[in-house]
């Protein structure tokens, strides 16, 4: 059985109510069993029970948290039951949780967040690991005032301007999951960005189309000077398993804080990267460790640091440093159509763009040693 569990945040007006219903009619056609996980938020401060009134700050997040957790591990214990689901091997099976528990981190300071997931058994990383991708709908205050409106829930009372506070911390709060896709409004109907919402959904669960429009940079900046600027920083370290054909296969270790996870990915069509596509699945470290022994020889394990933000114009960018290269990194830029014009931040030094170069590809840099180039 095939089980995803995907993530559909964002600001207060993003759309999230009706993108949920898209969703549980455009995949069911599409041969998914969805399932849906209500807001826990909600629940909570329709009974009412709410903060600064009833529970505090911290713990009224707390409780969300544990509801959230509680609703999404039952659920997937449930359709894992072989005694009493009705679910068959060869199913595949979509949750869909409006919010996830990462969501808190909106809402309180770092340290109390850290203290609600050690509270929860979780490190950051683990409370990403519960997700196979998220998906965050930009407020309609953010791009298409005319739009925002308080009315359909009973739970929402932001004025536009804390809207778009709210939407901006959602947004960091997920900041560093490998996986994040943010669906704005620059340009687009609330149909269009549904549609978007969709192909972006199809594109995580391996559903043909091609991946969206990205840009790659080489810059020259110390990693000390990024690391100060307070971005999420990411451990990655991957290697790549023999394979034949157009096809790529490699498994990646990744961590925050000395917290890791494990996954293997598949890659079809891989000369091909406007149409490929990449199948990831998360795999236990014991089965990670049995990989590295099969590593193909002729390929050097890649090990980089990799540092993650969204910018003021809700672009998501990583910047990768890769280790036995110091001061140089790579640039990716995530844009919402081929045409954008690119704006990068005043402190990236680029060098060159590398969008189309094949030797910074991944692939390429752990053929040639696992070093990225520096001369151009």
């Amino acid at each position: 059985m095939d089980i995803r569990k995907i993530v559909i945040t964002g600001g207060p007006c993003g759309g999230k109510t009706t993108a949920l219903s898209w969703v549980v009619e455009n995949f069911t056609k599409m041969g998914w069993k969805v399932l849906t996980v209500e807001e826990a938020a909600t629940q909570i401060i329709m009974r009412p029970l709410r903060p600064n009134v009833d529970l505090t700050v911290m713990g009224f997040q707390d409780l969300i948290m544990k509801t959230q957790i509680f609703l999404e591990d039952s659920t997937e214990h449930a359709i894992k039951d072989n005694k009493t689901t009705l679910y068959g091997k060869d199913d595949k099976v979509l949750i869909v949780c409006d919010r996830g528990i990462c969501d808190g981190a909106a809402y309180v300071a770092r340290d109390e967040y850290n203290e609600l997931l050690a509270r929860n058994n979780l490190s950051i990383q683990e409370a990403f690991d519960r997700y196979d991708a998220v998906f965050h709908l930009v407020t309609a205050a953010d791009g298409a005032p005319k739009y925002y409106s308080l009315v359909g829930n009973k739970a929402r009372s932001e004025s536009k301007e804390e809207a778009i506070a709210t939407d901006k911390r959602t947004q960091d709060a997920w900041v560093g999951h490998p996986r994040l896709r943010i669906i704005d409004n620059n340009g687009l109907t609330f149909r269009r960005k549904l549609k978007k919402l969709m192909a972006e959904i199809a594109q995580e669960l391996g559903e043909p189309r091609p991946l969206e429009e990205r840009r790659r940079y080489l810059i020259k900046v110390p990693e000390e000077e990024v690391a100060l600027k307070g971005f999420r920083k990411v451990e990655i370290m991957q290697t790549y398993l023999p394979s034949e054909g157009d096809k790529e296969i490699y498994v990646r270790q990744r961590g925050i804080n000395g917290k890791f996870s494990y996954t293997k990915t598949v890659c079809y069509d891989a000369s091909k990267p406007g149409s490929s596509i990449e199948l990831e699945s998360r795999i236990e470290h014991d089965e990670y460790a049995k990989h590295l022994i099969a590593a193909d020889s002729r390929m050097a394990q890649i090990r980089k640091n990799r540092y993650c933000y969204v910018d003021p114009d809700r672009h998501y960018l990583k910047i990768d440093y890769f280790f036995g290269v110091p001061g140089y990194a790579l640039l990716e830029i995530e844009l919402r159509n081929v045409n954008e014009e690119v704006v990068l931040p005043g402190w990236a030094r680029v060098v060159c763009e590398v969008t189309n170069d094949p030797r910074f590809s991944n692939y390429e840099i752990s053929r040639t040693g696992g070093k990225i180039p520096t001369k151009v």
